[in-house]
């Protein structure tokens, strides 16, 4: 999945920069009330935009990578939100 992706899906820029070791690199958020979505990998670690896969917050066993399937999931989650 590409950044152009993300972003069209609503996902935030999320910097992190950090001065003793020198770092700077950047990943991908997305909120759905108590659910967080993130990108598995951080910028420095992306060879090509194409790299980007999501996973949950706090979770290993899944992996996002396709961008319509994402989408659907992204879809669901807010369409069964329990108010």
């Amino acid at each position: 999945m590409t950044e152009k992706q993300l972003k069209k899906l609503g996902f935030k820029k999320e910097r992190y920069e950090c001065k003793k070791p020198k770092e700077k690199f950047y990943y991908y958020s997305l909120d759905i009330e108590d659910v967080t979505l993130l990108t598995k990998q951080c910028s420095d670690e992306i060879k090509d935009d194409s790299g980007w896969s999501v996973g949950f917050f706090d979770s290993v066993k899944f992996d996002y990578a396709d961008y319509k399937q994402l989408k659907k999931l992204i879809k669901s989650l807010k369409k069964n939100v329990l108010y």
